[in-house]
């Protein structure tokens, strides 16, 4: 579990995480996507969205 986050674009042709990464960008939002891919301890990924309120 886990992915390569460097590995992720920013695209509206797509509904992976590249997809949505443009739609929250294109209304002025915050993406932020950590992934444990490497530790042997825990694995799995966190996404967090935060939307503008003005």
């Amino acid at each position: 579990m886990g992915v390569d986050t460097q590995q992720i674009g920013s695209s509206f042709s797509t509904m992976g995480l590249s997809g949505v990464i443009g739609r929250v960008k294109s209304v002025g939002g915050k993406l932020i996507i950590d992934s444990l891919k490497d530790d042997a301890e825990k694995k799995g990924l966190h996404i967090e969205i935060e939307w503008p309120t003005d």
